[in-house]
């Protein structure tokens, strides 16, 4: 058929393919989009937050480039920048692309 391809013709994703070789060798990851050397107890208690916390959260979706108090936070910690000047994004890779 048209249009359908087995698996070993497709061809190599190559952001899967970069990972494959360097995710794990590398001494530092700065595309990482999680906190993978945190415990989810010390990323609570970096934010204030203890694991009861965690039952009040509401999981729904937020504006693209993050909502106004996140915003507003990032900027309070920079003499000049404001909120309108800070995006928020989804992981380092959007970022940087």
């Amino acid at each position: 058929m048209t249009g359908i391809h087995t698996i070993g013709s497709l061809p190599d994703f190559r952001l899967e393919t970069w990972f494959s070789r360097w995710e794990f060798a590398a001494t530092h990851s700065f595309t990482a989009s999680d906190a993978e050397t945190m415990s989810v107890g010390e990323l609570l208690a970096l934010a204030g937050l203890s694991v009861d916390s965690l039952t009040s959260l509401d999981h729904g979706y937020r504006p693209t480039h993050g909502t106004d108090a996140l915003r507003v936070a990032v900027a309070a910690t920079d003499d000049v920048v404001t909120a309108a000047d800070v995006l928020a994004f989804a992981e380092a890779q959007e970022a940087r692309f």
